[in-house]
């Protein structure tokens, strides 16, 4: 893979859409599922969590090679994936849903 240097390339592109993808639905889950009064300091704890493993990532992926970063970033995005397969409350609109 290190020898098809575009395609490894393309390849972390694509995962970076993907993380990034993942933040926006993180976002939108907690608006539905936190109450409005912890709303802000959820999402806030959560969106500077992100931007500091984007910190960590950045530094520590400059002495990896591309093989090994596409594998902890396959591994942190299924391990990501599997819990939010975990999630068991249920985000369709409850609060419009009781207004019946």
């Amino acid at each position: 893979l290190q020898e098809i240097r575009i395609l490894g390339i393309a390849l972390v592109f694509i995962a970076r859409m993907w993380i990034n993808l993942g933040f926006i639905g993180l976002g939108i889950y907690f608006v539905e599922f936190y109450p409005t009064k912890i709303r802000a300091t959820a999402l806030g704890m959560a969106i500077s969590l992100g931007r500091f493993a984007g910190i960590i990532t950045t530094f520590t992926a400059e002495s990896m090679t591309i093989t090994l970063g596409l594998y902890l970033y396959g591994c942190g995005g299924l391990v990501a994936f599997i819990a939010s397969l975990l999630i068991q409350y249920d985000t369709t609109n409850p609060l419009l849903n009781g207004l019946k």
